[in-house]
């Protein structure tokens, strides 16, 4: 009788274990698909933007981009200008906000023109 009982505890004791590993992986895998998107996000920013608009001076003419120092854009530097992976030219960025920045162009190839929605990318290595 002793070593009946003794067995059903046993039994409910290991069932118990059981119960508690499943509910721990469960939770778990819950977690994991929970988690924000940022997660899953490069560290380091793209260094790529668009252009939100083109502001005409009487001398020169500004180019804001839609992102700024949250994207790792820095006063400075130059950017490329492509639209739909053609070459438009080179910006240089004069003013940098926390999501906006305005630059000043400094070259156009072929007479083409900057647009709005165009593709900015910070330049990374000098061309010889």
């Amino acid at each position: 009788m002793i070593s009946n009982i003794n067995s059903k505890k046993y039994f409910q004791t290991i069932l118990l274990i059981l119960v508690c590993v499943m509910w721990n992986a469960v939770n778990a895998a819950q977690t994991i698909r929970s988690r924000p998107a940022f997660i899953n996000e490069p560290i380091y920013t793209n260094g790529l933007s668009r252009v939100e608009k083109i502001v005409e001076l009487n001398d020169k003419d500004l180019v804001v981009l839609k992102n700024g120092f949250d994207q790792g854009f820095r006063i400075g530097m130059v950017c490329k200008i492509f639209n739909q992976n053609n070459y438009v030219g080179e910006i240089i960025l004069v003013a940098v906000e926390l999501e906006s920045s305005v630059g000043l162009i400094l070259e156009l190839s072929n007479n083409k023109i900057i647009k709005d929605n165009d593709l900015a990318k910070i330049k990374v290595s000098l061309s010889v």
